[in-house]
């Protein structure tokens, strides 16, 4: 899990357990946190942006909160997409030609 902030990462702490294999890493800034996506084993990153542009040139798929369904049945199409991206090899395969040029 990407925080924002040092603070943020001892909120997060009494949330997330990371003996369960979460771990939870800060970010400082906008650079910091390029090298955090870029380093990361996520396939895919929840993100509220319709095209984040530092997704795509980490190569992680984007889930929306759009994504989730409600009920087992949309539990189970939601499982589904998140995996589905995640899978997808496209951006990883193809994320250097999706850097964006200028500043």
């Amino acid at each position: 899990v990407l925080v924002e902030g040092s603070d943020g990462v001892e909120t997060a702490r009494s949330l997330v357990d990371e003996t369960e294999g979460c771990t939870l890493r800060a970010f400082e800034d906008a650079e910091d946190l390029r090298r955090a996506l870029a380093t990361s084993a996520a396939g895919a990153v929840i993100g509220n942006y319709r095209y984040d542009f530092r997704l795509a040139e980490a190569g992680k798929g984007r889930i929306a909160f759009k994504d989730f369904e409600m009920g087992p049945a949309g539990a189970s199409r939601t499982l589904g997409r998140i995996l589905a991206r995640c899978r997808s090899p496209f951006r990883r395969r193809y994320h250097r030609y999706l850097r964006r040029s200028g500043p």
